[in-house]
């Protein structure tokens, strides 16, 4: 009974996603398993006025019929060799095509050739074979009509001799499916090979890297430069240059911009509350001063350590008694303002697919994440801050709980826009804690 009531419950949450799938069944249902009925015409005596059905059982006579015509062995024979040669042929004329638009060095002109050789893969065989009239017509094609009398020479019935059908179903073929194929293997020859990169990864951690255009680069040179690049004054690139308000009419929230997501003055906001956005060294006096009701730490990007002067304000904002929710960086700069540590992991977490375990519930939750740093546990203060989840893959932090203190902070985005909405709750609480602290005075 509950497995009903999940499957209906299913079906409406996920009602509108399903639907979309519904033209590709019908596709594959009429073009694809439809037609498998005809195959019962193999083992029929076929006769146009019963039809397929009334027309009587023949069992394996027709294939007996077949085999036993001296056209079997050619029949065989042709199709065997015409598939060799399509695909070791193709092989090699694809690769070529690939190597010679790889070699295009002005974009505009690449992008047009690779247009022009794959256009015949989207053209269906009628027409395709009507091309080919255009240029074999016995009478009127362009080849006999116009190629053939310059050099003083007779038309030629291309069509009723067989001796040319080979070469016409190989030419027609190679230029119908090298366009394709070649932009496929233009696309590894132009890649890398991300399977031997993942190997490294795996093995030595992220890592700095380097894309260039130039091929006569000295790697001696470039070398240490790559090696002692560092990510440097971000967050004072990515934060807003003035603050800004969405107006609302429910609580006062403060969002200190770190790089913020605009889903999280978003969601906020469309629980009704009126919020402030500010600049990511905005002093703390200010913020207070305006007496909110929260205060919202964003996301962004780089080093939480190399915000010291950001961390110092934090420490302040700490010390009052002002409902607080921070995300990602948000989450770890905080745990530097009250005592604790971050290192940076040996693999970034990236992506819309994480599990996140809640510590207090067990429930695990499907996250959006997108960081390389995240907060050491083993340098807690128990005191200051208990951990309230867990990352289910690598047992790293993802939320800290603070001690007598309306503070929670999580490690991924709750505010994923095109992700996992999973966490959204995480919104509604801070607004529970915001009320009740104002019930409170």
């Amino acid at each position: 009974m509950k497995k009903k009531k999940s499957l209906i419950r299913d079906l409406k949450e996920n009602g509108s996603l399903l639907s979309m799938c519904i033209p590709g069944l019908i596709f594959f249902i009429l073009f694809n398993y439809l037609p498998m009925f005809g195959i019962i015409i193999a083992f029929k005596q076929y006769r146009y006025d019963l039809g397929i059905w009334a027309s009587p059982w023949n069992g394996l006579k027709n294939f007996e019929f077949m085999f036993s015509s001296p056209d079997a062995w050619v029949i065989t024979r042709n199709t065997i060799a015409y598939n060799l040669l399509f695909i070791f042929g193709g092989l090699v004329f694809n690769v070529a095509m690939a190597i010679g638009l790889s070699e295009l060095r002005n974009k505009a002109v690449s992008k047009l050739c690779q247009t022009v050789v794959i256009m015949p893969h989207f053209l269906s065989y009628v027409i395709v074979s009507f091309l080919v009239l255009a240029f074999l017509h016995v009478e009127n094609g362009l080849i006999n009509r116009s190629l053939i009398p310059a050099l003083g020479l007779e038309g030629v019935d291309w069509y009723s001799n067989p001796k040319y059908w080979p070469w016409i179903l190989v030419i027609v073929n190679f230029w119908k499916t090298t366009g394709y194929g070649s932009v496929v293997y233009l696309a590894g020859i132009a890649g890398i090979d991300t399977r031997a990169l993942a190997k490294i990864l795996r093995e030595k951690g992220t890592m700095n890297g380097m894309i260039t255009t130039n091929e006569n680069y000295n790697l001696e040179e470039v070398l240490p430069k790559i090696k002692e690049y560092t990510v440097s004054g971000v967050v004072k690139k990515v934060t807003c240059k003035e603050k800004s308000v969405l107006n609302g009419d429910g609580f006062k929230v403060a969002l200190l911009d770190f790089g913020a997501k605009k889903n999280i003055a978003r969601s906020l906001n469309n629980r009704g509350c009126e919020v402030t956005i500010y600049p990511a060294e905005t002093k703390a006096e200010e913020i207070l001063a305006s007496n909110p009701d929260g205060i919202m730490l964003s996301n962004g990007p780089g080093d939480p350590k190399e915000c010291t002067e950001i961390i110092e304000e934090l420490k302040k904002l700490y010390a009052s008694d002002v409902p607080m929710f921070a995300i990602c960086l948000g989450h770890q700069l905080m745990a530097l303002a009250t005592g604790a540590d971050t290192h940076k992991l040996k693999y970034g977490h990236r992506g819309a697919n994480h599990p996140v375990k809640d510590l207090m519930t067990g429930r695990v939750y499907i996250s959006s994440q997108n960081h390389g740093y995240v907060v050491d546990e083993t340098t807690l203060d128990p005191n200051v801050a208990k951990p309230a989840f867990e990352n289910v893959n690598d047992k790293t932090n993802e939320g800290l709980e603070y001690v007598g203190k309306n503070i929670f902070t999580v490690q991924f985005h709750p505010e994923a826009c095109a992700g996992p909405q999973d966490t959204a709750y995480l919104f509604d609480r801070f607004i529970d804690m915001m009320k009740m602290k104002k019930e409170e005075q």
